[in-house]
């Protein structure tokens, strides 16, 4: 019970510390590449809103209307 744990050396600590941050390098990396090709398809992204966005209209008026009619 008296064993007492290895604790973690300073170089130890420094090996990790720096696969952390390559780590963390790369997905920032990934992520920055990521967005600017999402940048370029914007325009058919808003174009397939603006026709979700229409159909979900003209269901709700179509709801309405039955709504209504009944």
């Amino acid at each position: 019970m008296g064993e007492k744990r290895p604790r973690l050396s300073l170089p130890g600590a420094l090996v990790i510390l720096s696969i952390c941050i390559l780590f963390s390098a790369f997905n920032i990396s990934s992520a920055i590449r990521e967005s600017s090709r999402n940048q370029m398809n914007n325009g058919m992204v808003e174009y397939e809103l603006s026709r979700f966005n229409d159909n979900i209209e003209d269901l709700i008026k179509t709801l309405q209307e039955n709504n209504e009619g009944e």
